[in-house]
């Protein structure tokens, strides 16, 4: 009798008709046509990628994947998962998965009918969840509330975007115990994660072998690398290389630390973030970062609050603005803020005259826009080069 799993894609019910049947159809004809088994369809599109992207994974990387973050977390047969990502993303299928590779162990699904900050913290309560996985963006809404972590809370793994440090922060102050932490989809999730709830550098799991190109693109080999992956806009194949390294679309710096031999990976964005005005390289992430510490202290100034403490009130607003750019004729690009509400923008412009005091002259917001809701993934993930496109048309409407 076969061992061997019949081979699933799993797709967003809300994706667009048209998304979802494309994807379908590739689907049928890279791994079921060819009769492949043991294999898992998901759909990506990275952080700004102009089409959707179909990654082929075999449930063996997401086993590989598995077993390394249960052996770093020390996941016992004690241990209750708490779920609160969708099945049909990554995050989701490898907790499931590593709640599977241990005896005894569980999940508890959070949030079914979806994310809602308040009853997802009731459940985790009453459940006595140990372990848990959550993106930014769920991590606000919780601090939000100004809800202190459940005592029986072991590890929080936070990933699925940059973690805000005003945001870590104001967690670690609550007492939520989170690993920042760094993964994709072509990884089958996890690749590393900090040593703990105070340290900001991310150890690369033994799965994973990690190098950089010679311009700073972050290489990877492992046993949880994905097949190939399929750009649904035309079929575009995408996969490691024949020595088995894939070439991810983020910069990062790779360091060799200590004794033990640990590996420490420092990702500096995406290299699509990077724009050039008056011929100097911007680096988004890192100004994106710095926005957020900025205004983080001087929201936290303007109510007495110690450096770097942002009044849980103002949590909400500091979610609803981003940097971006958009091209200029002159200078090659310009930065922009953008608003998710028009009621932020005097606060906006407080911020701002301590933000254009201490950036170079290039980096300088002059022009604020506002935009009614930012288009976002399912994990809340702001899509900036769709952002830009609605800016874009924005514009020319005047």
């Amino acid at each position: 009798m076969s061992s061997e799993v019949e081979s699933q894609l799993y797709l967003n019910p809300r994706i667009e008709t048209s998304i979802a049947e494309r994807a379908r159809s590739v689907f049928v004809r890279v791994v079921i046509d060819r009769g492949l088994q043991d294999r898992v369809g998901l759909l990506t599109s990275g952080t700004s990628g102009p089409s959707p992207r179909l990654v082929i994974l075999t449930r063996a990387a997401l086993r590989a994947s598995a077993t390394a973050v249960n052996a770093r977390l020390g996941t016992n047969s004690q241990d209750v998962w708490g779920l609160c990502l969708p099945g049909f993303h990554v995050g989701g299928l490898a907790i499931r998965e590593r709640v599977a590779s241990v005896d005894g162990a569980r999940v508890v699904e959070l949030c079914p009918t979806g994310w809602e900050a308040s009853e997802a913290l009731r459940v985790m309560r009453e459940a006595r969840v140990t372990l848990l996985s959550l993106v930014p963006t769920q991590l606000h809404d919780l601090v939000a509330l100004d809800a202190k972590a459940p005592q029986s809370l072991r590890w929080v793994l936070i990933g699925g975007d940059r973690l805000p440090t005003a945001l870590a922060s104001a967690a670690r102050r609550l007492g939520w115990p989170i690993l920042p932490s760094y993964g994709m989809t072509e990884a089958a999730s996890t690749i590393a994660i900090a040593r703990g709830p105070d340290d900001h550098d991310l150890v690369v799991l033994p799965h994973v072998e990690v190098r950089k190109t010679a311009t700073g693109f972050l290489q990877l080999r492992s046993s949880a690398l994905f097949e190939a992956s399929y750009r649904l806009s035309d079929e575009q194949r995408l996969a490691p290389d024949e020595e088995g390294w894939f070439t991810a679309a983020d910069l990062a710096d790779i360091l060799d630390v200590g004794s033990m031999g640990e590996t420490v990976l420092r990702v500096r964005g995406r290299g699509e973030e990077a724009v050039k005005i008056n011929a100097e390289l911007v680096n988004l992430a890192a100004l994106r970062e710095l926005w957020r510490q900025v205004a983080a202290e001087t929201l936290g100034r303007d109510v007495g609050l110690h450096s770097g403490q942002v009044p849980p009130s103002e949590m909400g607003w500091l979610s609803s603005s981003w940097l971006t750019w958009l091209p200029d004729a002159r200078r090659g690009a310009e930065i922009i803020l953008v608003l998710e509400s028009p009621l932020s923008r005097e606060m906006a412009e407080r911020v701002l005259r301590v933000w254009n005091s201490r950036v170079l002259p290039f980096e300088r917001v002059t022009r604020v826009m506002v935009m009614a809701k930012f288009p976002r993934s399912d994990l809340g993930k702001i899509q900036d080069a769709r952002l830009r496109e609605l800016l874009l048309e924005q514009l020319r409407e005047f």
